[in-house]
This record gives structure tokens, sequence and C-alpha cells, in this order.
């Protein structure tokens, strides 16, 4: 069997070795502050854009949602393609800081404006909270395109774990609920199927960052009832049909419990004639995409998503 990148195999070290949490410990509040500080230890020397701006947007039931706009330097003439980035963290943790690292490379790299998310998380808020906040932001890039200087015929979906399983669920929403044209879709390492257990759930359910036990919980911590999982919007593989969805680039890690499902979800895809590609990292973990400064495999998955995103949308 492979081994695990040293890099990664460092992490998983420092991981072990860390305290527990204590009986009765706040698992939420646990998870929010261990993904800050991770993201905090990765973005050292961050990318420099044109411009950052951060601003909140009314979604449907009144709420404010903030997001980040990105502006890459070296850019051609407005208007530019877009992408809509929705950070991971199991639906319940992660942020505009968290991910503000990885949308500057992913902007920069694509030559693409990009719109980072903060969606509202569970278990605050349920599911659809945090779905119909994408949507709804989605919507409102498209409708706002003029005084963003995008092109609406140009919007790219993507997202890391929970925020790929957003990404997914927007863009089977955007072709069936009259939402915008979506024009890629960038699925990182994607939770798609969150009713079976499947093979890489079951191997690497402990020891590799993210666990099947951890998993299980977060999903438990984002729906209402159990039967939802079963829902596209919750578990996109379970959608009616997949025809008709916007080309895809789907990025999976070799030590991952949630590998079996992306590759499911590449492959039906093809299946249903969506042009897609797929790349699976086989010595890496669950993450790894966020540690590019570090990490080859990481910048070469970061090149060759941004490589997908200019070939489509230009």
């Amino acid at each position: 069997m492979m081994k695990v990148h040293p890099v990664c195999q460092v992490m998983l070290d420092m991981i072990a070795e860390a305290p527990q949490p204590a009986p009765g410990a706040d698992m939420v509040a646990l998870a929010r502050a261990s993904l800050e500080a991770k993201a905090s230890q990765s973005q050292n020397d961050p990318v420099d854009m044109a411009s950052v701006e951060d601003r909140s947007v009314m979604v449907r039931d009144g709420h404010d949602v903030p997001v980040r706009i990105y502006t890459p330097h070296s850019v051609g003439a407005a208007p530019l393609p877009v992408i809509v980035y929705f950070h991971g963290g199991a639906w319940i943790a992660g942020s505009l800081g968290t991910h503000d690292g990885t949308c500057r490379h992913l902007a920069d790299m694509s030559g693409c404006k990009l719109v980072s998310v903060d969606y509202r998380l569970a278990p605050e808020h349920k599911f659809p909270v945090g779905f119909d906040d994408c949507c709804d932001i989605t919507e409102w890039i498209a409708g706002s395109a003029g005084s963003l200087g995008i092109d609406p015929s140009k919007i790219v979906l993507a997202g890391d774990s929970a925020g790929g399983n957003l990404a997914a669920a927007v863009a089977l929403w955007a072709r069936d609920y009259d939402g915008p044209k979506i024009a890629f879709q960038l699925l990182i390492y994607p939770v798609i199927d969150c009713v079976t257990v499947s093979g890489s759930r079951k191997d690497f359910a402990e020891g590799y960052f993210l666990t099947q036990p951890a998993m299980d919980w977060s999903t438990d911590q984002y729906v209402r009832q159990p039967a939802e999982r079963g829902m596209w919007q919750v578990s996109p593989i379970y959608a009616e049909r997949l025809a008709g969805l916007p080309p895809a680039h789907v990025i999976t890690a070799g030590f991952d419990i949630l590998k079996d499902e992306g590759i499911a979800y590449a492959r039906a895809l093809e299946n249903a004639g969506v042009p897609t590609t797929h790349v699976d990292y086989p010595d890496v973990i669950h993450g790894f995409f966020g540690f590019g400064a570090v990490l080859e495999p990481a910048m070469d998955a970061m090149k060759r998503g941004c490589e997908e995103i200019r070939r489509v949308v230009g």
C-alpha cells in the first residue's frame, strides 16, 4: 500500500499527539477553533490581490450573509469570469478567514474574480439554511454582474469538502429551478453521499484527519432528521438525473474517507453525458488542497483545477 506523503504524515503525527477533548466538551466550538488555527498556520505570505472587498448580501429571510470579493492582478478586460467559492468545514466550521489563502491562490492562478461565501453554519442553522444561502448568493452574483464586473455566463461553482457538496447541490438547483447558468464545477474532495458507508469510509475511518465518526456526527448536526441525508441537496448523487449539469473537475485524496464517493460522482456525471475530469492524489489526506505552500500535490491540484477553469470559461 502506498505511504502517506511525508508532509501529511507530519500533520497526522501532530494530530495524534494533541491533547484529547475533555468529556462533555463543546465539540462544535473545538472544531471551529481547530480549523481557524490550521488555517492561520498555512496562510503565511498570502498572494497579493488587486483588491479584496468584504461585503454583506441580504438573502431570502432578511439575513445578511458576508462575502469576500477577490480581484487578481493582471487580468483581462472586464467582464471577467467569476468563481463562487463555498468553504469546507463539515457544515459546522469554516469562514472567510479559514479559506482566504485558498481563494487568493484560485483567483490568482485562474485569472477570475472570486466571491467567497460565508454561509450560515450548523447546528445553529440546520439544513436547508446554508444551502439556501449559497443559492441566494449565487443568484445575487449573477444579478449584480454589471456592478461586479463579471460575465454572468461564466460562473464557476467551487468548494472543498462540505463546500464541494454545496457547489454540486447549487449546480443541481440552478439547472432545475431557473437559477443562473453555471459554466463549470470545481469539486474538491466533495461530500456526495451521506447515506452509504463506502469502502473508503471504512478503510480510512480513523487516523487520517477526517474520521468517519466525525463526518457522521457533523452530518447529524447539519440535517434536521435522518431522512434528509438522502435528499439531493444533501447527497447530490441521489439526484433524479445528472444530465444537463455543467462540466466538472473532481479532485480526490487517496487517504480520505470521501474518496470513493467523489470517484463515484465523477463517473456518474460522465455516464450522464456531463464533460468531467477527475484527478486522484493517492498519497495525501483530506484537506490537502489548502496546503499549497508546503505540499507539492496541493499546488499541482490547484494548477490543474485552474487550467480546467480557464479551458472552459477562458
